[in-house]
């Protein structure tokens, strides 16, 4: 995960404009697919922990990123106005939220 971590904050650090940003939140997402397909368990649970994981991958890229000012809670934001459905699954990101993680 920290080198992944590490080539999306280079190739933000390269350009850093709104497209690059649209670019990575795709390139996220599509990682969640691809992990998906690898796994041989398709299930919510199994989902839900590449979420996970790449919302920490996420939180990790603003960690490394202090001077853009990204929002901690980006990844999870654009995973739930995407993927209303799976509101239901990631309680636990809502309950964060309202302890001011």
């Amino acid at each position: 995960m920290v080198k992944r971590a590490k080539w999306y904050v280079d190739f933000i650090r390269k350009e850093p404009n709104e497209q690059t940003m649209l670019k990575v939140a795709r390139l996220l997402i599509d990682e969640c697919s691809e992990l998906m397909k690898a796994r041989t368990k398709k299930t919510n649970v199994a989902a839900i922990a590449i979420l996970d994981a790449q919302d920490q991958k996420w939180r990790l890229i603003c960690q490394r990123l202090p001077e853009f000012k990204l929002r901690t809670n980006g990844f999870r934001i654009m995973v739930l106005a995407t993927f209303s459905n799976l509101i239901p699954y990631l309680a636990h990101w809502k309950e964060a939220q309202t302890k001011g993680e």
